[in-house]
């Protein structure tokens, strides 16, 4: 079963701003994955995000639980960047600062 939804994506064309709907068909496989973390990786060719969610402690240390990986070519990670910062911003407005721990900060920082 596919799952259609409309976006609005908001373009800027000499000082005026327009909207545009976009269509997307979800195939019968979408699925959706919850993140408490992630770790930001890059190779010659894409921009890699592991994301994170249980941890579990061992004798080693902490040991990450991870379903999922996004693979994203540079193009889309500079989007990815441009679009989440306009969105944290707008939400920061609405419900104050987000504070990341340095535990969190911490997670797959070299």
């Amino acid at each position: 079963m596919t799952k259609n939804e409309k976006v609005g994506i908001v373009n800027q064309e000499e000082n005026e701003e327009q909207k545009e709907t976009v269509s997307i068909n979800r195939t019968p496989i979408f699925g959706r994955t919850y993140a408490t973390n992630l770790i930001v990786s890059m190779t010659d060719s894409d921009f890699r995000i592991e994301l994170l969610n249980e941890k579990f402690k061992t004798k080693n240390g902490w040991v990450y639980h991870s379903d999922h990986m996004v693979i994203l070519t540079a193009q889309a990670a500079k989007k990815l960047l441009q679009d989440l910062e306009k969105q944290i911003s707008i939400y920061e407005n609405e419900h104050g600062e987000i504070e990341v721990s340095e535990e969190r900060d911490r997670v797959g920082s070299q």
